[in-house]
């Protein structure tokens, strides 16, 4: 596909015949999206070997239609794809509840004038355990994880970036339903680091409750490093209590660097509490980025407390050497 000076190649679909009965359609999950008065080339190829086949292509095109916040949209005689356009800002997440359960979500904003595709820079998927679509927080800022070489020395760590801007938002959902509802809300000033508010000792905040929640954050201030931050999770539950649930956290410096991070936790659904351990070696500002999901159709969500921000050895912790962070801890009750 070939838009202004932009070229996407599309994936590639083998079919053993051996492995297939017959008639057998080649269904692509192939999408790309030309936006304004561009142009643009779709070329297809195929190679058959040792076989004889017939059929016909089918080309889906598709209108974006853009949504409003607060309101219930029914989709009618879905086809597998429904693209649509959400105004947003990056100091909120965004809350999207589908049903029935079912289905796949990408977000993504153009970074050229004409193409937008499921592998553009700026997208967003649901990461971790993922289950059915059913409600889910679109974050404004992610934690990557990963290395560059520094002086010929490979350099791991995690970093926390800002994958969406303040415009216009697309949104992908695929879904085999032929009709369903959609439904969009904000969860205003807890997106972004600029505009999320500094907790105090004893501040609570009241998150997000859904099944897969990413990109949580608020800030701390530290004066009195090397220091932990221990912070209390309240659990809420909407409707059934899941089975079991993850939680994670990041502690982010103003460099936008990860600084410590918690292990991977699974924690029985029956939980009220969860502590989550963050390490601070140095004074500053810092971001908790949090993320939790129940890995099923169940809905989470937390009412957090800063309880303490104290001093420390810290021989309490242990410092990972690979990826250049204080590995905190998660406890439940």
């Amino acid at each position: 596909m070939v838009a202004s000076e932009t070229r996407y190649t599309g994936l590639f679909h083998e079919v053993n015949l051996k492995d297939i009965k017959l008639p057998y359609t080649v269904k692509g999950e192939d999408w790309v999206y030309i936006t304004g008065d561009c142009k643009a080339e779709y070329i297809i190829s195929a190679e058959i070997h040792n076989a004889k086949v017939q059929g016909e292509l089918t080309i889906v095109l598709q209108e974006p239609i853009e949504l409003d916040y607060n309101k219930e949209y029914f989709i009618k005689g879905n086809y597998g794809f429904l693209l649509f356009k959400i105004r947003n800002s990056e100091n909120n997440l965004i809350l999207l509840k589908k049903s029935p359960v079912g289905g796949k979500i990408v977000a993504i904003q153009p970074v050229s004038d004409c193409l937008v595709t499921e592998f553009s820079l700026n997208r967003w998927t649901p990461t971790g355990v993922v289950a059915e679509l059913n409600s889910v927080i679109i974050p404004s800022y992610y934690v990557t994880w990963g290395g560059h070489t520094v002086n010929g020395k490979m350099v791991k760590g995690g970093w926390m970036r800002k994958v969406f801007s303040t415009d216009g938002l697309f949104i992908v959902i695929e879904s085999k339903d032929k009709e369903y509802s959609v439904t969009l809300s904000e969860v205003k000033n807890l997106g972004s680091p600029q505009s999320t508010p500094v907790l105090k000792i004893g501040s609570t905040l009241d998150l997000p409750t859904a099944s897969h929640v990413e990109g949580v954050v608020f800030n701390v201030s530290i004066d009195n490093a090397p220091a932990m931050i221990t912070f209390e999770l309240d659990t809420r539950t909407n409707g059934g209590v899941p089975s079991e649930f993850w939680v994670g956290a990041n502690l982010v410096n103003s460099s936008g660097m990860v600084v410590s991070t918690t292990p991977a936790v699974i924690i029985p659904g029956k939980s009220k509490k969860v502590l989550v351990y963050l390490v601070a070696e140095k004074n500053g500002m810092y971001t908790v980025w949090l993320s939790y999901n129940t890995g099923s159709i169940a809905e989470i969500g937390f009412k957090a407390k800063l309880l303490n921000i104290e001093p420390i050895d810290l021989s309490m912790f242990e410092y990972n050497e690979e990826w250049d962070v204080w590995e905190g801890k998660i406890e439940y009750k």
